[in-house]
């Protein structure tokens, strides 16, 4: 399904079970929840996600490409982007502005989850050219999980608490130049 020029407000959007859904130059400018894709792909390109919780957040063996596209939180949620464990995601070009919210996190990967017994499943995300992120308290969060910047990848902070975050064996391969961290602590 290819959907062009979509509007929607105060609408929470579910792509579920097997369904495969392609957004182009999509604009939703006051979504409750945002996004969920649960078991399921989403491909979003040139698109403009406004949420008061979560925007996109992913569950089940999701897979999620996001190309040049923004995220505005509202104050009170907690994530852009939440890629969970057992997920995949490729992220190009995105732009995060989380408007000072408390805990805000622009990209987590696997964040707020815990290993499965018996074995652990990750989630996974990449990002493949240019993150800019404004006014989170986290610009990438990785829990039982991982992030990785492609070598060359600009990331760019504004106002950020922290750069990134790792913890319960989360891992974050940071770019090797084009880091820049305009405001904020760089950690």
């Amino acid at each position: 399904v290819v959907l062009f020029e979509v509007f929607s407000t105060n609408t929470t959007v579910f792509i579920q079970y097997g369904s495969s859904v392609t957004l182009n130059t999509c604009s939703f400018p006051s979504l409750s929840s945002g996004f969920g894709v649960i078991t399921a792909t989403l491909t979003l390109s040139n698109s403009y996600l406004q949420a008061t919780s979560t925007a996109l957040q992913s569950s089940s063996n999701a897979r999620l490409t996001v190309t040049s596209t923004q995220f505005v939180v509202a104050t009170g949620s907690t994530y852009a982007i939440n890629v969970a464990t057992g997920c995949n995601a490729v992220i190009t070009s995105v732009r995060c502005d989380c408007q000072s919210a408390a805990s805000s996190v622009c990209i987590s990967s696997g964040f707020g989850n815990t290993p499965v017994t018996g074995g652990q499943v990750f989630s996974s995300t990449v990002i493949s050219t240019g993150l800019d992120v404004t006014n989170c308290t986290y610009g990438v969060a990785v829990a039982n999980g991982s992030i990785a910047f492609s070598p060359t990848t600009p990331f760019t902070g504004n106002a950020l608490v922290y750069s990134a975050m790792a913890s319960l064996g989360g891992n974050i391969t940071l770019p090797s130049s084009a880091y820049t961290i305009t405001s904020g602590t760089a950690d």
